[in-house]
């Protein structure tokens, strides 16, 4: 085993998604082999407010924007009192803070910064300034290393870390509270999706779907869990659609485990998407994907073995392969255990973890 690093990890969410899960599961991990972890994050913070005690020093730092220089400072008085060995910085607007914390501090530490969404890079002075002053970068899949590398990231500088599956989140998973909460009729099959309802999420395409599908199988129930800037108008796209008594919003909730078990098809039809955390939940739980082969998707969903890819654009595509999963349990249950087979093989905590830690061990063993 390496050294016990101290490491400064930044986060500027104050919501709790994919990302801030993926953070958790690495702090915990870090922390039970005996490393010293530090978090910045906003006051407040899902991140801060959900962590165990013990498994990091919370270090709240308000970081309102990636050029909050008052926030920047007060980060670098963080690094010049508890000297981490490296800076972990996982998002886009904690790369900048990073980059001003320790360049105010006046320490060299490295700064490691995760990547998980495969925008391109802007290509003006602020874009390369911001690329080419972070040392290396932990992509979340092929896709997004690719789009770093067009906007001129050297090779070098990148490497590929899955997402892993945190179990220890959904080893209390059950579907029945659900099922009385939504009156699920027995037999009937669900269909889910979650996360934020925004464009590039795509699920007006699920919603459109949705009247297909109940023809040939009325019995069926639809949810998409999550909050939004779209969540209303997808309400009432499925109102205007008649298919309202079918679709459910149940908003933002924090039973996702629950949901899971409660689903027997997932749907992520995203319209851009850096990997696709939530498919990992959802093959966890043995569920059969339906997807859009966009960004890094393509690596976790493997059309006809685990999934069945769809355009990103056509409700009839989507409503077919619907109907072929709600049709064919023996297809369900396939595709179920191909999934699940897949995150036994690459997206464990402990598979995240120890790829991390040789990363750190790069920038830090001539230290």
């Amino acid at each position: 085993m390496s050294r016990p690093y101290r490491i400064l990890h930044i986060d500027t969410d104050r919501t709790w998604r994919g990302g801030q899960q993926q953070v958790a599961s690495l702090l915990k991990q870090l922390h039970a082999l005996g490393h010293t972890n530090f978090i910045a994050s906003p006051p407040g913070s899902e991140l801060l407010r959900r962590l165990p005690p013990g498994v990091a020093q919370a270090c709240p730092v308000p970081m309102r924007n990636e050029w909050d220089f008052v926030s920047a400072w007060r980060l670098a008085r963080i690094i010049r009192r508890e000297h981490p060995d490296l800076l972990h910085a996982h998002s886009g607007r904690a790369h900048t803070m990073g980059i001003l914390a320790r360049a105010f501090s006046g320490m060299k530490i490295p700064l490691v910064v995760a990547r998980r969404v495969d925008f391109a890079i802007r290509n003006d002075g602020i874009g390369r300034w911001k690329y080419a002053n972070a040392d290396y970068y932990i992509c979340d899949s092929n896709a997004i290393a690719e789009a770093m590398k067009a906007g001129g990231v050297p090779e070098d500088k990148l490497c590929v870390i899955y997402e892993c599956v945190f179990e220890e989140r959904y080893e209390n998973a059950d579907r029945r509270p659900l099922i009385e909460e939504f009156q699920i009729e027995p037999g009937s099959v669900v269909i889910g999706n979650v996360a934020v309802c925004e464009d590039r999420k795509n699920q007006r395409l699920i919603v459109q779907a949705a009247p297909e599908v109940l023809k040939q199988f009325p019995q069926a129930h639809f949810f998409i869990v999550g909050d939004g800037p779209l969540r209303n108008e997808l309400i009432q796209l499925s109102q205007s659609l008649h298919a309202a008594h079918r679709v459910h919003f149940p908003g933002y909730r924090i039973d996702i485990g629950n949901f899971l078990a409660l689903f027997d098809i997932f749907v992520l039809v995203s319209k851009m998407e850096g990997l696709g955390s939530s498919i990992l939940d959802a093959q966890y739980f043995s569920l059969p994907v339906i997807a859009t082969p966009v960004g890094g998707i393509p690596e976790i969903v493997v059309d006809g073995e685990n999934g069945i890819f769809v355009p990103v654009d056509d409700p009839p595509s989507l409503a077919k392969a619907i109907m072929s999963l709600i049709a064919s349990e023996e297809k369900r249950k396939r595709f179920g255990a191909k999934g699940r087979e897949r995150i036994q093989k690459f997206h464990t905590p402990g598979i995240m973890t120890e790829q991390t830690i040789r990363i750190y061990e790069q920038w830090l063993k001539d230290q």
